[in-house]
């Protein structure tokens, strides 16, 4: 698509599975100044990229850990991306890892060739800026991150839902012990909430708030040659390489890996519905029931024909 010459890309989650390959789809478009989008992802959400102006502005004061609830799955769409745009993108020094499953599994689950799946990934990872990420999978039942600054935090429920909260210190507080000595800033975000999809007055079902909100940041890029204020396919590059080195070092039995990688030919398969077509992977009736959710059904005029036409 690049090489046919379009402007924009919108590319769906997980952007790919194999390191070079995802270099070679960034640089494409890099080099020929296309914009490329990537992912259907919470992270691109305006509550999002307001929480993240909120962090590199100090409102919590200097960041100095991130706290990850996550399982880190397809490539690490979700969470990974999440905690490098809250540590600023800065370049990651080296992390260590392990993994729910068999860490020599290239596969997110076990499918096709694979025997075992490497199921979550957990870890820490150092940023060169000084912030530090602990992800865990195991430890609590819900997802969600923590940015802990020295005035405050921000936090969520849900790394896939809105919901984002911002606690800081009250006005002439010394000294904060913990969550419930900071004060609650009101009104900066929207509620908790997943989407909802109900219909239009055409009766297609509604895409929700991220879908359409990328589309409109990707057509406002283009009018004014500003950079893409959304997940990019560069995040998820990296957010891959920081999963698949988490789960070198869980084959390494958990030695610190540095970044970036050397071996750009390292591969990790996420999920097999997320990879594969999913009328295949879970059969027509199943894939014809999720279409017929697309287009809210209508009475059919007697007068009309099977391509509506009168």
């Amino acid at each position: 698509a690049a090489r046919a010459g379009v402007k924009a890309i919108f590319c769906e989650k997980p952007l790919t599975a194999r390191l070079e390959d995802a270099d070679r789809m960034v640089a494409e478009c890099r080099s020929r100044g296309i914009l490329l989008a990537a992912g259907v992802v919470v992270s691109s959400h305006p509550d999002y990229q307001k929480a993240y102006a909120l962090a590199a502005s100090g409102e919590i004061g200097e960041v100095r850990r991130i706290n990850l609830y996550e399982a880190n799955g397809q490539g690490g769409c979700h969470g990974l991306n999440l905690a490098r745009k809250f540590a600023g993108k800065s370049q990651v020094e080296f992390v260590t890892g392990w993994v729910e499953g068999d860490p020599f599994s290239d596969h997110e689950e076990p499918y096709d060739e694979a025997e075992s799946g490497f199921g979550g990934i957990g870890g820490y990872i150092r940023f060169a800026n000084g912030v530090e990420c602990y992800s865990s999978f195991s430890e609590v039942d819900w997802r969600g991150i923590e940015v802990v600054g020295t005035e405050g935090v921000i936090y969520n429920w849900n790394n896939t839902c809105t919901g984002l909260r911002l606690r800081v210190k009250a006005d002439g507080e010394e000294r904060v012990l913990g969550h419930h000595d900071l004060q609650e800033a009101e009104g900066l975000f929207g509620d908790y909430s997943v989407s909802n999809r109900d219909y239009d007055e055409q009766g297609w079902r509604d895409a929700g708030a991220v879908t359409p909100g990328i589309v409109q940041a990707i057509v406002h890029s283009l009018d004014t040659g500003e950079d893409l204020p959304v997940t990019t396919g560069d995040d998820l590059r990296h957010a891959l390489e920081i999963a698949i080195a988490m789960r070198e070092s869980a084959r390494r039995g958990q030695a610190a890996v540095k970044l970036p990688l050397e071996d750009r030919a390292l591969v990790m398969y996420p999920e097999r519905s997320r990879w594969h077509y999913k009328k295949e992977v879970h059969g027509r009736e199943w894939y014809m029931k999720q279409m017929a959710q697309v287009k809210r059904p209508a009475s059919v005029s007697p007068t009309a024909t099977r391509c509506g036409r009168k």
